[in-house]
């Protein structure tokens, strides 16, 4: 019966390779084993390009991550530049109230004034409504790509990149836990700050 789990059946699968070379070792005379000692040099330099390899990590940061996602991007964007005119509609406003001064009709421009303090507050009340849950959305669909690419790359790398301290089972599996949360905290962050 075959283990269940990605992890596990790659431990078994390392095992029974493991076995399998000592088994062929014991079987063959001296000259298979001079082979089998060249071919454990190629085995340890490809050790050593795996021991060189780190986790994949995504160069610029937020920049970069949102750069991948334009259609997300020009969608923050567009939050952004309608959640930056709230300050110019509010000094309109100002407006009203030094026009009041020099004209006759400050009831008419006190209506306007009114009506527009108003809408603008309607106007700010909407957007901060729609803006988190729209940047939530956002971040956690990025975060869910995030994901994928690590999985993928994980389940594409050879055995033996398992072997080492830094790189093992356990390892991978504490950084693939603890690392996911923290950066979509960082998203988050960054995408309530637009």
């Amino acid at each position: 019966s075959k283990p269940d789990g990605v992890f596990a059946r790659m431990a078994a699968d390392q095992e029974s390779e493991r076995l399998k070379r000592e088994g062929s070792i014991k079987e063959e005379d001296e000259e298979s084993r001079k082979s089998l000692v060249m071919e454990n040099t190629d085995v340890e330099s490809i050790a050593e390009q795996i021991e060189e390899q780190t986790f994949p990590t995504a160069e610029g940061g937020i920049f970069a991550l949102l750069s991948r996602n334009k259609c997300k991007t020009s969608i923050i964007v567009l939050l952004g530049i309608l959640r930056g005119m709230i300050g110019p509609l509010s000094a309109v406003r100002c407006l009203f109230v030094f026009d009041t001064l020099e004209d006759e009709h400050y009831e008419t421009v006190l209506f306007w004034l009114m009506l527009g303090t108003g809408a603008v507050g309607i106007y700010n009340f909407i957007l901060q409504l729609v803006s988190q849950p729209i940047c939530q959305y956002i971040g956690e669909t990025i975060m869910n790509e995030v994901r994928v690419e690590c999985f993928s790359s994980l389940l594409h790398r050879p055995i033996a990149y398992f072997d080492h301290e830094e790189t093992s089972q356990p390892a991978s599996s504490l950084i693939l836990s603890e690392q996911p949360p923290k950066a979509m905290a960082v998203i988050d962050n960054k995408l309530a700050i637009v």
